[in-house]
Order: C-alpha cells, then sequence, then structure tokens
C-alpha cells in the first residue's frame, strides 16, 4: 500500500480520452504518468482478423512472470494448469511462487477468456469469488474501440454467501505488438475500470476500491501475454480530509505455454 503523488485513475481515463494541449511541462508529466505496458513494435498482422477460437487441453500449463510495477520487490512466477474441460467451463489449479501474489487456488473461466472464479482484490486483499454470472473480462469479437457495462455480484466459494457487488467497464483501447519473455505477439488491448463495493466490514473510513485493469489479449493464442491491474481507494479522516491511497500494483508477463491447438 502507497500513496504517491500522481493521478487517479480517472483523470488519466479523462487526460486519455479528450484532447488536450500540452502547454506546460507539468500537463506533459502528468500524461506520462497515465500511461503503462511495454513499447509497442510494428504489427505483423492485424489483431482484429477472424480467427479460429484457441483450444485448450487437461495438463495444458502456462507460467506467467509476476512483478511489481512500482519496481520495488524482485519478480516471481506464477503456474496456472488446466485441470478440465467441460461444457464452456475450463478449470485451472494456480501455483504461485511466492505468498506475495497469493495463495495456491482453483480458479474457473469461461472457453472466451470470462470469469466465473477468480479471486477479487478487495483494498489489496484477494477474496476467492465466485460469480452469479460471468466477470466480463471481455465482449467478443473484439473491435477497436468497443465498449461494455455491466453489474456483477459474487459469492463465497466456502460458505456460499453474498459477497461483494461492482460494476465494471470495459473498452478496447488499441492493437499493439509486444514483446514477453515467451516471444512477441500482435495484441489487442483491453482496458476494465471496475468498481467494488466492498466498504463493509472493512474499514469505516474506507472508500469502495476502484481496480484498474490492462490487458494484452494475443488472438493467435487465444489468451492474454501480459496484464496489469492496479488499485486505487480514497480514506477519509487523514490530512487532507480525503486521501487517496495507491494498492498493488501487479503486472503478469507471459514465459511459456503450449502451441495454440486449433
Amino acid at each position: 500500500m502507497r500513496r504517491l503523488p500522481v493521478p487517479s485513475f480517472d483523470l488519466c481515463a479523462l487526460i486519455i480520452n479528450r484532447t488536450v494541449k500540452l502547454g506546460s511541462i507539468g500537463v506533459v508529466a502528468l500524461f506520462a504518468a497515465c500511461q503503462s505496458g511495454p513499447p509497442a513494435l510494428p504489427l505483423a498482422g492485424n489483431p482484429f482478423a477472424p480467427v479460429e477460437p484457441a483450444k485448450l487441453a487437461a495438463g495444458d500449463t502456462f507460467v506467467y512472470r509476476h512483478s511489481d510495477g512500482y519496481g520495488n520487490l524482485p519478480p516471481s512466477q506464477v503456474t496456472y494448469r488446466v485441470d478440465d474441460v467441460s461444457g464452456d467451463r475450463i478449470v485451472m489449479s494456480v501455483t504461485p511462487e511466492s505468498p506475495r501474489e497469493g495463495y495456491a487456488r482453483t480458479e474457473i473461466y469461461t472457453r472466451n477468456g470470462n470469469w466465473l472464479r477468480r479471486p477479487l482484490r478487495s483494498h489489496n486483499q484477494p477474496l476467492d469469488r465466485e460469480y452469479a454470472s460471468p466477470f466480463p473480462a471481455f465482449d467478443f469479437p473484439l473491435a477497436m474501440g468497443k465498449s461494455w457495462s455491466m453489474q456483477v455480484t459474487s459469492t463465497n466459494p466456502a460458505n456460499k454467501q453474498l459477497g461483494e457487488s461492482m460494476t465494471i467497464k470495459g473498452q478496447v483501447i488499441g492493437a499493439e505488438r509486444i514483446r514477453v519473455p515467451a516471444g512477441e505477439f500482435d495484441t489487442i488491448k483491453v482496458r476494465r475500470h471496475v468498481y467494488i463495493d466492498d466498504t463493509s466490514g472493512f474499514m469505516n473510513f474506507a472508500y469502495p476500491t476502484h481496480l484498474r485493469e490492462t490487458d494484452w489479449y494475443a488472438p493467435a493464442l487465444g489468451r492474454v501475454v501480459r496484464s496489469e491491474n492496479e488499485a486505487e481507494w480514497r480514506v477519509s479522516g487523514q490530512a487532507p480530509e480525503f486521501s487517496t491511497v495507491r494498492g498493488d500494483w501487479n503486472v503478469y508477463e507471459l514465459v511459456s505455454g503450449p502451441a495454440p491447438a486449433r
């Protein structure tokens, strides 16, 4: 958890989505602080061209490098192994190398990558959650500028009690070719803003968590090859009266995985 003199996510969205006259060094620096991700390379093809969905099979394993976006902590690895593929459900076992990333767990996805069971980071705490309807990480087919918005409720799979509700606002914001440890990929860049109603039971002076999630989805693989998630929330009762807390900044990059089956 860190307090940093950087613009909020909402201010970043305003800067990026509107024309700004960069007439001062301060505004230029503000815009630079809003950017995230690796340097983009020239595209080798058209990521938006239709492709047959990649097929996963039990035993397929993907390894990601997990890094601290602030650069303060050493990287570690997270391994995703496909345990079962049936119907529209893909069940994966997730094994982090470091407890900083979370705990060993089961995650469940739809075939198009939306979430049925996956931890939700509430005020920096990973909570095991299932979703009443799939968490809309993507809205296929993806097209430049496409946006979507949905409200989703969660439950705790351990006791089946109702968890948090949230609003997800997603948008396709570009196409980039990027380099990750597994190689170079043409990707579709997706940005999500997630607003979690998570004040109950936490602290009476903390406001809802706002997550900004950015995925670089590689159609050739049918999965994300780089992902970033950042958290922020406001607190009261401190000086100034309302302060913005910047939470963890997690970066994931694909290190290895099976060749896609078509």
